[in-house]
């Protein structure tokens, strides 16, 4: 049994992947008896924020849990213990932390492309929003609150406690300290102080830095960004309006609206698949370790930590279970010794045929490739002619509507731009798929 697994509540925890202000994350399973059941994602809160009576709000949680259950921009089947230490948990979702990946990515000096950046924030402004219209708020949010899967999703993780949180900031001096370049100086409303953070967030996937203050925010980036680019003139009205340094947004919808103009209008390419390609570059060993820790969770005999008072029957059919896989694993791997003996003696006597075999092998994975590369080239051909297509409507349409048009030019022109959409983002996805099939020849080839 591995020694870093222990009881949590109905957990079982594993490794920390995560460590934050107020709390530490962690890979964690549940068990049915002996036997793994399922993986989850669990934080354990820091002695400071029990210390400051967050168990005893734990009921306000569950019910803000409820009212976001379903909705992809948090986590899924949200699971609230009160054993000490409280903890949080959810469906586990491989990837870390934004304020992990922002480390990362000043580690190792890779800016985010605006298309990152925009992503990014785009899902974080859709779950806020979503947040305010069900008469909630998050109250607290910073990098270390969102979630990046490596497949590129966003998540507010934290969404089910974070408003208690923020009333029992006066005595968590340290969380407060923390969270502090997120924090929104001064009196404002509730909204006011989400979009505020919203704003902090993508100054600081603009410049990899914390937020020096409102004022300073445009000053200080200089209109460009780590990549020495020019930063669009709409990011930075976007960013002043989010630090209300000019002509706040009075709603969510209202920033979410403008965002999606700004992503369509210039061409941005604000999809998930960027932030994946991102995440597998700059986690690609902690996606491998991470991978061959939850497979060894799932084989893993985990009896020691069945109740004290399990019936002795259902231990016994539980060893009894082992002991017959064991006797199987002994015939399988008996019994693959003498197929691996077999295979040295033909290989001995037919090492030329093996070489042959293997050529035509690797001609036929490359004539598979081409006829795919083919295939992908044509698709994403075809995707981007109809996208032109499409824009070039909607040009046509917008200037229609700018003339007084009819209430139909106007339905044709959000439907053109709903497909305008759909087209880009299957555009992304051509592209994306065409570098995996780079990788996998590459890989191909390696064998």
């Amino acid at each position: 049994m591995e020694s870093s697994y222990r009881p949590q509540g109905s957990f079982l925890l594993a490794e920390k992947l995560t460590p934050t202000p107020f709390g530490n994350i962690h890979r964690a399973l549940m068990t049915s008896g002996d036997q793994f059941r399922s993986h989850h994602l669990l934080c354990l809160f820091s002695n400071e924020l029990v210390g400051a009576g967050l168990a005893a709000r734990w009921a306000e949680a569950q019910q803000i849990a409820k009212l976001l259950k379903g909705d992809r921009s948090f986590g899924a089947n949200y699971q609230l213990e009160n054993d000490q230490p409280s903890h949080l948990a959810c469906d586990y979702t491989p990837g870390r932390s934004l304020a992990q990946v922002l480390e990362k990515a000043r580690t190792e000096q890779i800016p985010f492309t605006m298309d990152q950046v925009l992503t990014v924030l785009q899902e974080l402004g859709h779950g806020i929003g979503k947040m305010h219209q069900k008469g909630l708020h998050h109250g607290i949010l910073s990098p270390h609150s969102v979630w990046i899967s490596f497949e590129g999703a966003a998540q507010i993780m934290d969404a089910p406690i974070a408003a208690i949180i923020q009333t029992l900031l006066p005595r968590t001096p340290a969380l407060k300290a923390a969270l502090a370049p997120y924090a929104m100086p001064g009196p404002g409303t509730e909204l006011q102080r989400d979009l505020y953070a919203l704003g902090s967030i993508l100054y600081e996937m603009l410049t990899l830095e914390p937020l020096p203050g409102p004022a300073a925010a445009s000053d200080t980036l200089g209109g460009t960004g780590p990549w020495e680019e020019p930063i669009p003139s709409a990011v930075l009205a976007i960013l002043e309006r989010l630090l209300m340094v000019n002509d706040p947004f009075t709603t969510a919808e209202e920033f979410n609206e403008t965002l999606e103009r700004l992503i369509y209008d210039d061409d941005f390419s604000a999809t998930t698949f960027n932030i994946a390609f991102s995440m597998h570059s700059l986690f690609r060993e902690e996606n491998r370790t991470d991978i061959q820790a939850m497979q060894r969770d799932q084989t893993e005999n985990y009896s020691s930590f069945l109740p004290v008072g399990m019936a002795a029957a259902d231990r016994d059919r539980a060893e009894g279970r082992h002991r017959k896989a064991f006797l199987l694993l002994g015939g399988i791997g008996a019994s693959a010794a003498l197929l691996v003996f077999a295979g040295m003696i033909v290989y001995i006597h037919s090492g030329n045929r093996r070489l042959l075999l293997e050529q035509k092998s690797m001609q036929n994975k490359i004539a598979e490739y081409q006829k795919e590369n083919a295939a992908s080239q044509a698709r994403l051909e075809d995707i981007t002619r109809r996208e032109g297509t499409q824009k070039t409507l909607v040009a046509a349409l917008g200037q229609q509507a700018q003339a007084g048009a009819s209430g139909a030019v106007l339905k044709s022109l959000a439907e053109a731009k709903q497909k305008a959409r759909e087209l880009s983002e299957q555009r992304a996805e051509a592209v994306y798929a065409m570098r995996l099939l780079e990788s996998r020849k590459m890989a191909g080839i390696k064998q």
